[in-house]
């Protein structure tokens, strides 16, 4: 019998938990999927407890719920909600207004938290992103295309060598393509190329 990973890759199917769930439910995937079977997953498929596995430091409660009502007045360009997913050193440089979060649409975090996971796995360290989500003024202020996906919390850059190189290598997996236009070098977008 075939893995379910050989059949994805025979049949030409993107490689990602979703798609995973489904060839392996036949499209009835549980809602939650039970635990012992989230155990069974390949362990890039898993879901990841983001506080202890990929923040750093745990915040307060008070902290949270500080952060978090700050940051709910941001969204995408169509309203769309913004998940945090760990901080930019933003040292020297103005900062946006919401500060040195780096924020992606709730699909694209839940894919970035698990590809870093898988990073932080084989390499001891995290991945490192440059920019995420940036609302149009910052947008502007960087040069950004006026139809960016940055702006929709769907596009990451990174410019760290290793960390590029795994995910234009690892992140078809997750969803995230190496954007094809003219001139990128660091620039990867969730669920679309």
């Amino acid at each position: 019998m075939k893995a379910i990973t050989d059949l994805m890759k025979e049949l030409s199917i993107p490689i990602n938990r979703d798609n995973y769930l489904g060839m392996m439910f036949n499209g009835d995937v549980p809602d939650p999927v039970p635990a012992e079977i989230e155990a069974e997953l390949p362990d890039k498929f898993q879901m990841v407890d983001v506080e202890t596995d990929f923040i750093a430091e745990v915040p307060t409660v008070a902290e949270y719920e500080e952060k978090k009502s700050v940051l709910q007045e941001f969204t995408t360009k169509t309203g769309g909600e913004l998940v945090p997913v760990g901080s930019y050193n933003l040292t020297g440089k103005k900062k946006p207004p919401y500060g040195n979060s780096a924020l992606l649409s709730p699909n694209a975090a839940e894919a970035f938290i698990q590809m870093n996971r898988i990073y932080k796995k084989e390499t001891g360290k995290e991945l490192i992103i440059e920019s995420a989500f940036r609302d149009e003024e910052h947008n502007t202020r960087v040069k950004g295309s006026k139809t960016s996906n940055h702006m929709e919390g769907l596009s990451i850059d990174v410019k760290d060598p290793h960390c590029r190189a795994w995910i234009k290598q690892y992140g078809e997996a997750y969803g995230w393509h190496f954007g094809t236009y003219e001139g990128n070098k660091n620039h990867f977008n969730y669920g679309s190329q």
